[in-house]
């Protein structure tokens, strides 16, 4: 089973471990959101379908609200923000963007922080991704693990 699968041409992620699908999109404008929560889909296609329309952001007009994968003030997302950074003029206005990933075996230890881990690294797998921001700051950095259930 692929545990964390990335589709080029869709530009989308999609985290499986068998009982759940968790499907993730690079918007047009570079913002990251959720297609799919819930159950397992299909490896091997595209789940774009499932927002109505394109989301190219909103550059200065009114679009459709989206969710994104983190919500932050100004970005057209109106649930509670996720990630709140004042700049320096004082605004909270930012707008985070897919900057790049790399999926790797296993989950690579974080220093200083306490992790859980798999027992043979065949059964997890991790994805590190960059963003950047708008305006611009220094870059940001996530990562997630996905691992197999343990059959009940």
């Amino acid at each position: 089973m692929t545990l964390i699968e990335w589709r080029e041409e869709d530009r989308q992620f999609h985290l499986a471990n068998g009982h759940l699908s968790y499907i993730l999109a690079v918007h047009e404008n570079g913002a990251l959101g959720p297609l799919h929560v819930g159950a397992p889909l299909a490896t091997g296609r595209s789940y774009r379908h499932l927002i109505p329309r394109p989301f190219g952001g909103f550059s200065n007009r009114l679009g459709d609200p989206v969710a994104l994968e983190c919500p932050t003030p100004g970005s057209g997302d109106y649930r509670v923000p996720g990630l709140v950074v004042e700049q320096p003029d004082g605004s909270t206005v930012l707008e985070l963007a897919y900057r790049g990933h790399r999926i790797v075996a296993g989950k690579p230890p974080i220093p200083g922080l306490p992790a859980t881990y798999a027992a043979r690294i065949s059964s997890s797998a991790s994805r590190t991704r960059s963003s950047t921001t708008s305006p611009p700051s220094p870059e940001a950095r996530g990562s997630g693990t996905t691992a197999r259930s343990r059959s009940a």
